[in-house]
């Protein structure tokens, strides 16, 4: 019956998506409408596709009615009949939410994990009072089991794992700040990006029309594992980026290597200064400027360059104001030339080295929008038009200003288009205890309503993080912030915990360490540097899926074998970039040279914690 009408939904939508885009429709509110009925169409679509009968996640038996299935998505029977529920309707809350001490109606529950679309496991736990004893989380359990398989290059699909302690998180109010605390291992990144899924379609006022949802992730290599998570959950409007990419200027940004430097450009009081810093240079120069051009040498006085600055209307943003004098600029230079057409001198003048590279970008679409449509009127007249049509439009289009005519400027894309300006109706922050007050005001920005989902952990900031979440976020403008915090660790396997805890306790006495609930089986191993080879060729030949990460200092890793390198899984990265990431084997290299304050200690804890199965710690010293 599902796979029949996945069949026909699928076919269902097929014509639909094919019937709007068809649709010949306006300009305006009408067009936006067709646009955003087709991605939710198209949405499905994929999600359909891509799933199948994978779609199911479990059931629950109710205590007094017939199982619900839960799914991906809801799903109805030609007849009406209900199939499929989604997961994030509040039908489908007792599913997550249920626990034998809190059963909410439910006499038993069922999970389910596929495999090419196959069941090839499932769980069932006895949840109403006085039935069969529970499933513990014991070393057999199939839920166990689903966490400890092996990884990919992308984060697995969790849907059908996630616990009620992460449940009540996802489907908390959006009002306001929520903090998501939590150790290595808790499920975090699981929460903000289920949360960043569930919101959207629980809540109308953070739809794409009302500025729809921010998610900041730390790093590229983060925001490429977590890639898949979103589309499968249903969601594909969700705005993804790191913090550089909240500004045009920041893939050019040049990280500051002066710790006192770089904290002071952190504060908040940094941020206050720079606005009356940049308005003592918003005085008009005085001196000459010399301007070379193909056709002539050019002069900017002190009487010009006061007429210009005088361009912009007062209360301008600093940066628009420049574009304003810079064009102000330009026709005070084409006016000193007779010679040469004005709008050929304005192009030269502004694709100048000098010039904004906004402005020049837009030059630049500008003369490809020009030659595309002389190509077309060329077209046009070599396809037979008569050449002595005399003064017809034919003839016309032989003439410049015509095709001049013919070019839409204002249907242009702006260069760079500032897509993550905002405002959004809800950001999610993950890594968030590394931003700094500066930062924080970028975001924030962003975000009138400071509706906000904080995650993170203190014991994790490699800047140190002494206060409260509630305090450091109040300081930053995001008053009245909730926090949840997750306490237990399903991701790192007990002997690694075991390692990893007494390292960043040393530094931090008060760490949230998880508890973890699953024991991976092999010890953690110590050896030397010139062992790393062994180690992972070894690792691959026994295992034939899964992935594994060498983390170290640029220099401090010896080369790779070039068969572990063509095996396409093994990675090498900073342990700065190792943050949000996970692997079946982590291998550390050289961790004593990472440093003996609070960011070593933070980067050897972090890095530790990468791991579902193995840990290898390789130094200098012999191996014990």
């Amino acid at each position: 019956m599902v796979a029949t009408s996945i069949a026909a939904a699928v076919a269902d939508l097929e014509t639909q998506l094919d019937t709007a885009r068809r649709a010949g429709v306006a300009q305006g509110q009408e067009a936006l409408e067709r646009d955003q009925l087709v991605r939710h169409l198209s949405t499905r679509l994929r999600l359909l596709r891509r799933f199948s009968l994978d779609l199911c996640l479990g059931r629950m038996v109710p205590a007094d009615g017939d199982p619900v299935y839960v799914g991906r998505l809801g799903l109805s029977a030609p007849d009406g009949r209900r199939l499929l529920v989604d997961w994030r309707s509040p039908a489908a809350e007792p599913f997550f939410a249920a626990t034998p001490a809190d059963p909410r109606g439910l006499r038993s529950r069922r999970r389910y994990r596929w495999t090419n679309g196959y069941v090839t496991d499932f769980w069932d736990e006895r949840l109403a009072p006085g039935d069969e004893t529970p499933l513990a989380l014991d070393d057999d359990s199939a839920f166990l089991a689903s966490l400890a398989e092996g990884r990919s290059g992308r984060m697995q699909d969790v849907l059908g794992t996630i616990q009620a302690d992460q449940d009540a998180i996802v489907r908390a109010g959006s009002r306001g700040a929520l903090v998501v605390d939590g150790g290595p291992g808790t499920g975090k990144t699981v929460v903000a990006l289920h949360r960043a899924a569930y919101l959207l379609h629980a809540d109308p006022r953070l739809g794409e029309g009302r500025g729809g949802v921010l998610f900041v992730g730390p790093h590229r290599p983060y925001l490429a594992y977590v890639a898949d998570v979103l589309p499968s959950l249903g969601e594909e409007s969700v705005r993804t980026c790191t913090l550089r990419d909240l500004m045009p200027e920041g893939a050019t940004a040049v990280e500051e290597t002066d710790l006192e430097v770089a904290r002071l450009k952190g504060t908040a009081t940094m941020v206050g200064a720079v606005e009356p810093a940049v308005a003592l240079y918003e005085e008009p120069p005085t001196a000459s400027l010399l301007v070379e051009t193909s056709w002539a040498d050019l002069w900017i006085g002190a009487r010009d360059w006061a007429e210009a600055f005088g361009a912009a209307d007062a209360g301008t943003p600093h940066n628009e104001a420049r574009d304003d004098v810079r064009d102000a600029l330009v026709e005070i230079l084409v006016d000193q030339v007779d010679e040469v057409p004005r709008e050929v001198l304005r192009r030269e003048l502004r694709r100048h080295p000098a010039a904004p590279r906004r402005r020049r970008q837009r030059e630049d679409a500008e003369e490809v929008e020009r030659e595309r449509i002389s190509g077309v009127v060329d077209r046009l007249l070599e396809a037979g038009a008569d050449p002595d049509e005399g003064v017809g439009l034919v003839t016309m289009l032989r003439h410049d200003d015509l095709r001049d005519q013919l070019v839409d400027l204002g249907g242009l894309p702006e260069p760079d288009p500032d897509h993550r300006a905002g405002p959004f109706a809800h950001v999610v922050v993950d890594e968030a205890q590394e931003l700094t007050d500066a930062e924080w005001q970028m975001v924030l920005q962003r975000c009138p309503s400071r509706s906000v989902t904080v995650v993170g952990d203190r014991a994790q900031s490699r800047r140190g993080f002494p206060e409260p979440w509630g305090e450091r976020l109040r300081r930053v403008g995001a008053d009245q912030a909730r926090v949840a915090t997750l306490t237990v660790g399903y991701r790192v396997p007990e002997e690694v915990m075991a390692a990893a805890a007494p390292v960043i306790r040393t530094a931090l006495p008060d760490a949230n360490v998880p508890l973890a609930v699953r024991r991976g089986g092999r010890p953690v191993r110590h050896g030397s540097t010139g062992e790393l080879a062994d180690v992972l060729t070894a690792w691959l030949a026994e295992h034939d899926e899964g992935t594994a990460c060498v983390v170290g200092r640029a220099g401090a890793v010896p080369p790779l074998p070039d068969a572990v390198v063509r095996s396409g899984r093994v990675r090498v990265l900073d342990p700065v970039l190792a943050k949000g990431l996970e692997f079946d084997l982590v291998v550390l290299v050289a961790p004593d040279a990472w440093g003996d304050g609070i960011a070593g200690a933070v980067d050897r804890y972090v890095a530790m914690t990468r791991a579902t199965r193995e840990l290898v710690v390789l130094t200098g010293g012999a191996r014990r």
